[in-house]
């Protein structure tokens, strides 16, 4: 049973943010309405958070480059998730800043987060950015003004509109809509279209040749079809299915296909992923904490078949064309699902209480009984995934 525990932590987590975001917009001056430049220099486009956000932003970042091909584009992320960017040649330069410092989970005591908070803004206004999207967060917002970027746009109520040119209306979770479509809506604001063929990724070949010398050093025959499992899900536990259940569904599917299991996930999730490995009864191996973002991309374009939850790697997966089955209990589909629809097949129990996250904290179940995924077998995905298997072929 998953117990809800308070949301003292969240509550002071938006506090925070909204006091400095609240500050710096006491101060800003309402900026005159501006239409997006004809031929801009420089464009930054911000994204601010988790991995698989920032790969569901990659078609509005292709419309953007699109739009202005001759303009250097620059992406400010998390130091985290820049590696991805290697992937995106549409990306010229990338910047990273972690404002997760500045909450009170972080460390916003000491002097040198400040400073390099005043350092990234100093940089920023030296580049004399001409357009600053902003993709989501109130993060996103905030620096986006503070670059001096002469046109700026972005979701006014997720940060202040005060900080836009062109502040579009409403706000992400105001209406059932998915990640990428909002998105792409900014990057329409300012003429740039984009869509789901926008929407792929491709290994690096040095990562492939790294990829495959590990294998091969564990073991792993050649061409041997491989089953990945990602069993553990970011910002809460009540998004992870149960290990004897993973174990369930991949085993069965790996007998089925002659095949193997890969266990894949944060170093952190490695002990999760090692007792999957155990109860698998197949030729398994753990990786979960093996892989930097280019070699998990690189691993994942090798599988045969993706297996996951609510997680980052699995839009990755969807984004390679690697037949992927997305487990979700809390979280709805229709908002942080496999995009676009059919590229990725979706298991979960239509409950009355689900879905239930609402991303104003981490993700337990209110009612203590967990019964999105509890009550969820592993046949359901064993058959999702045949179906997904069926289907490419």
């Amino acid at each position: 049973m998953v117990r809800p525990r308070p949301r003292l932590k969240a509550r002071l987590r938006r506090l925070a943010t909204r006091l400095i975001i609240g500050a710096f917009a006491a101060v800003a001056r309402p900026p005159a309405p501006a239409a997006p430049p004809d031929n801009p220099r420089r464009i930054l486009v911000i994204r601010l958070d988790l991995l698989g956000d920032l790969m569901l932003s990659v078609p509005a970042i292709r419309a953007v480059r699109r739009r202005w091909p001759r303009a250097e584009l620059v992406a400010l992320v998390l130091p985290y998730t820049a590696p991805l960017l290697a992937h995106i040649p549409e990306v010229d330069r990338v910047i990273t800043f972690d404002p997760n410092r500045l909450r009170p989970s972080g460390t916003p005591w000491r002097p040198a987060v400040w400073a390099d908070l005043l350092g990234l803004i100093r940089r920023l206004r030296a580049q004399k950015f001409d357009a600053a999207l902003a993709l989501y967060g109130p993060w996103a917002g905030l620096l986006a003004y503070l670059s001096g970027a002469r046109f700026r746009v972005g979701y006014g109520a997720e940060s202040h509109p005060k900080f836009f040119n062109m502040a579009l209306p409403g706000r992400r979770y105001l209406e059932r809509r998915h990640e990428a479509e909002y998105t792409l809506s900014v990057a329409a604001a300012v003429g740039a279209v984009g869509g789901p063929d926008d929407y792929w990724l491709r290994p690096l070949p040095e990562a492939q040749a790294r990829l495959e010398a590990k294998l091969a050093a564990l073991g792993v025959p050649p061409g041997l079809p491989l089953i990945g499992v990602q069993a553990g899900a970011a910002n809460g536990a009540a998004k992870q299915w149960y290990p004897e259940k993973w174990a369930a569904a991949a085993g069965e599917l790996a007998r089925r296909r002659g095949g193997g299991v890969i266990l894949t996930g944060t170093a952190r999730e490695r002990p999760l992923a090692e007792a999957i490995r155990a109860a698998l009864g197949v030729p398994a191996w753990n990786l979960a904490g093996e892989t930097d973002i280019p070699g998990l991309v690189a691993l994942l374009g090798r599988l045969e078949l993706f297996l996951a939850g609510d997680t980052g790697p699995m839009h990755l997966a969807t984004a390679l064309g690697v037949p992927t089955v997305a487990v979700h209990g809390p979280t709805d589909p229709a908002l942080s699902g496999p995009w676009p629809p059919g590229r990725g097949a979706v298991v979960r129990l239509e409950l009355p209480c689900s879905p239930c996250y609402d991303l104003t904290d981490a993700a337990v179940c209110p009612l203590g009984h967990h019964n999105c995924l509890r009550l969820l077998g592993p046949g359901a995905v064993v058959a999702a995934a045949e179906e997904a298997l069926r289907a490419v072929r």
